[in-house]
């Protein structure tokens, strides 16, 4: 009953996972063609066609939400997007992050396509691939948690001003995260530690941004990282689906 139970549980946060990588690989896609001009400016300039590469890669995002959500070719859309990811760290944010001009912001937001690539390896086939995510993920999250200590601005920032005594939210949340995170990496109380940073994960995106879009619908540097926090979260419950996968 125990190991039926187990599998049900994983089933659940696969799908999970799956429909959160869905809206926002969609959601982000949808948003490469509304505000196409500015996408293109992201494209590094020694390359041509500048907007058929933000247009390019914004049907990809959406052909690969539609693949998750509807579960046609997972593992074939995943490793696609891996790729794709992989080439927008070493094409764009590498480059950021050597700049004298490189900011707070770059550094988290290439954290985070560091991490959503390894939500993505997850759902691929190669098992290689699959186990060398939970690392890809894992590993930034817990630098993500830890700025949290440091106070970062940005992160911070993602502490809902109604919370009570915002910095002390702001160190116990960095604490929930990093030690989640180090129990995923080092393999001791894993499944609960994945269950406690999916939790969290949720638990933020939604408290900061879902008041702010009730308040502001059509706000893209409000729907911007609402869409990134879900697609990190969704590396959270994938890991838990597909625990035995990766090595857990």
């Amino acid at each position: 009953m125990k190991l039926v139970s187990s599998s049900n549980s994983n089933n659940t946060c696969l799908n999970i996972g799956l429909l959160l990588f869905a809206i926002a690989w969609i959601g982000v896609g949808v948003q490469h063609y509304m505000y196409i001009q500015f996408v293109s400016t992201l494209v590094p300039s020694y390359m041509p066609f500048k907007v058929f590469w933000a247009g390019f890669t914004g049907t990809a995002m959406i052909l690969a939400g539609i693949s998750f959500l509807l579960r046609i070719k997972v593992d074939l859309a995943a490793l696609l997007l891996s790729i794709m990811l992989g080439i927008f760290i070493l094409l764009i944010h590498v480059p950021q992050l050597a700049s004298k001009t490189s900011t707070q912001i770059n550094w988290v937001r290439a954290l985070q396509d560091i991490a959503i690539t390894g939500g993505a390896l997850m759902l691929t086939a190669p098992v290689f691939l699959r186990k060398s995510g939970r690392f890809v993920f894992a590993v930034p999250v817990l630098i993500l948690g830890a700025l949290h200590f440091i106070h970062a601005g940005f992160i911070t920032a993602k502490v809902p001003v109604y919370f009570p005594a915002v910095n002390v939210c702001d160190y116990i949340i960095g604490g929930i995260i990093v030690i989640a995170t180090l129990c995923i990496i080092t393999q001791m109380y894993t499944m609960k530690a994945i269950r406690v940073l999916n939790i969290t994960l949720m638990i933020m995106a939604l408290c900061y941004s879902l008041p702010l879009l009730f308040k502001h619908p059509f706000d893209a540097t409000i729907w911007t990282p609402f869409l990134l926090d879900l697609a990190v979260a969704a590396g959270g419950f994938i890991l838990s689906g597909r625990a035995a996968e990766v090595g857990i």
